[in-house]
């Protein structure tokens, strides 16, 4: 419990509403999906034209609209594998709070589905210690061009005409 109001207050002294964000992208983000905590991801999917997304879980409930969802268990190598070797794409990768002891290893297994638009979600990135080093070791891959902290998800984006650059934003 301590952790977490530690870490939520750390986050609150870094974050910045629409103000301090000087990125265009970002800020644009920012102001349209980011006024909402639960409309977040339909507004994702409509302002990033979302159309297929990998979902790591049970289901994905129906945050994402009108997309191509492909459900896999986290622990499903084989089909996984599949996936990777189809050569598939997917607009929006979903990694659930579920998914904490094999993160990273998850993370970098399906680094090779993401393009140039594509976003990872990462769920409740700050729900524990080991959580939040893993989000920090993923912000700092090569091929993440922006993070966007907002304490409750965790986005990264891999826009190659993006300067790399991390965000703390609040929601709401």
């Amino acid at each position: 419990m301590f952790f977490r109001t530690k870490t939520y207050l750390k986050f609150l002294w870094q974050s910045f509403h629409l103000h301090g964000i000087h990125s265009p992208f970002v800020f644009q983000l920012s102001q349209e999906c980011f006024k909402n905590k639960d409309k977040v991801f339909p507004c994702l999917t409509e302002h990033l034209k979302i159309d297929s997304v990998l979902f790591f879980g049970n289901s994905s409930e129906p945050i994402f609209k009108n997309t191509e969802i492909t459900v896999l268990n986290p622990m499903d190598i084989p089909n996984l594998n599949l996936i990777l070797e189809e050569n598939r794409r997917f607009d929006l990768v979903y990694f659930p709070v579920q998914i904490e002891k094999n993160l990273i290893p998850l993370f970098k297994k399906v680094l090779p589905v993401a393009h140039n638009d594509s976003i990872f979600v990462f769920e409740n990135p700050h729900r524990s210690k080991d959580r939040g080093k893993n989000w920090d070791r993923i912000k700092q891959e090569e091929k993440v061009r922006v993070s966007i902290d907002t304490f409750h998800f965790g986005l990264l984006f891999f826009r190659k005409e993006q300067v790399k650059e991390d965000f703390f934003v609040r929601v709401g």
